[in-house]
């Protein structure tokens, strides 16, 4: 979202340097909606980790996640 920020401030800039002030305020609107959208993102990722619905569970350890999925293919005595 910054590298993108800075693409569009830098288009808004060189816009209304070279003299082509609609590219210019588009780049510039490009922008502005850049950087709202990046706040109001952040706010619902924030909103989002906060709900204790979305927690996730812890699984069981991993020797008890192979002791279960335990195969005729692990115990070979080459």
């Amino acid at each position: 979202m910054r590298l993108l920020q800075v693409v569009f401030l830098g288009m808004f800039i060189y816009g209304l340097w070279i003299g082509m002030y609609g590219a210019g305020l588009l780049a510039g609107m490009m922008f502005l909606f850049n950087v709202w959208a990046e706040r109001r993102f952040a706010a619902q990722d924030k909103a989002y980790a906060a709900d204790p619905r979305n927690a996730r569970a812890l699984g069981p350890s991993t020797s008890d996640a192979l002791a279960e999925h335990d195969c005729e293919c692990m115990r070979s005595k080459f």
